[in-house]
């Protein structure tokens, strides 16, 4: 269940992640190569439609804030490595549940089924805090997963690598559970999903991620 290649963030949530603004890159000084402005854009554009092509697996990745559950959408996630079992998500720097999962060095990550698609939507929006009132949880080594979720991740937080807009999130799992055997909810290509799902971002015609 673990997806084998880096989702590029094709989702994102309240933490609005994802592929986005326009850096004036370039060479400097007299010939002023580079892309700029419009070019920006127009890449970034570019950028974002060819990722849409691609199908990406979608999870909720969560903690808790004290006693409250919190969490948000995500596509931008991978299996790190299996010695020890570690897992990678890639959250915006500064998102609210990255700021919860930096004080409580602990994260989950419940891979969605098709059942959940209105739960996309639902950790795509608002405060991280207010989402799982949407949905039955349950807590696996300190963290909360979601109910019937097909495979759901503990995982205790060992790095954080800060990467451009966002931070890329290296958990050791604690315990991996397969549940159900359902399809897996992706998004991409066809898909008729929420707009705002990969790596935390608001509804913007992205991916999502909070």
């Amino acid at each position: 269940m673990i997806p084998s290649q880096p989702a590029l963030r094709l989702i994102q949530s309240d933490d609005k992640t994802g592929i986005d603004g326009a850096g004036k890159t370039g060479i400097d000084g007299a010939g002023n190569a580079g892309i700029d402005g419009t070019g920006a854009d127009a890449l970034v554009t570019s950028v974002k439609a060819a990722l849409r092509s691609r199908r990406s697996s979608v999870a909720i990745v969560s903690t808790f804030n004290g006693r409250q559950p919190v969490g948000c959408a995500v596509s931008a996630f991978l299996s790190l490595s299996l010695q020890p079992p570690s897992l990678l998500v890639s959250l915006r720097s500064g998102s609210e549940t990255l700021g919860h999962i930096q004080s409580s060095n602990r994260f989950g990550l419940s891979l969605l089924a098709d059942e959940h698609r209105a739960l996309v939507d639902v950790f795509s929006h608002g405060r991280a805090g207010e989402r799982f009132g949407a949905t039955d949880y349950g807590v696996v080594h300190g963290v909360p997963v979601v109910d019937d979720a097909p495979a759901v991740f503990a995982c205790t937080l060992t790095a954080q690598i800060p990467m451009y807009d966002h931070t890329l999130v290296v958990g050791e799992v604690l315990s991996a559970d397969l549940v159900d055997t359902h399809a897996e909810l992706t998004v991409g290509a066809s898909t008729t999903a929420p707009q705002a799902v990969a790596a935390g971002e608001t509804p913007t015609g992205r991916t999502v991620s909070r």
